[in-house]
């Protein structure tokens, strides 16, 4: 249950989507780092692949910054390969977007994985 005052992403994407592109804008200005890597796992049944198409809009808006990675596709090797050129390429101004989705990362077995990724970027 949802203590008061907590939303859900299907309270909170429809507004979301609902307002301009510019509003929904990166101000880079605000941000606490200039470079780094998003990580979002998509759990089947939550709403996921809405906050993917989202974020594919946000990296389409911001491409000169930004770029999206998806599992889709991959098995697990290639996506753990493609996530390690990922991590590997980030610049000083620039941000990846990686969608995980399926058998492409298991959470609790990949701590170690994600410690890596966490510790280059």
């Amino acid at each position: 249950a949802l203590a008061r005052g907590e939303t859900v992403v299907s309270d909170v994407l429809p507004k979301l989507l609902q307002m301009s592109s510019e509003t929904r804008k990166i101000n880079e200005s605000e941000l606490p780092y200039s470079c780094g890597a998003v990580l979002f796992y998509h759990i089947p049944g939550t709403g996921g692949k809405a906050i993917r198409d989202w974020l594919k809009k946000l990296v389409e808006a911001h491409e000169e910054i930004a770029t999206f990675f998806s599992s889709e596709g991959l098995d697990y090797a290639g996506f753990a390969s493609g996530v390690d050129a990922q991590i590997q390429s980030i610049g000083s101004n620039n941000w990846k977007f990686i969608y995980a989705h399926d058998n492409s990362i298991v959470l609790g077995d990949d701590s170690h994985r994600l410690n890596q990724w966490r510790d280059v970027v």
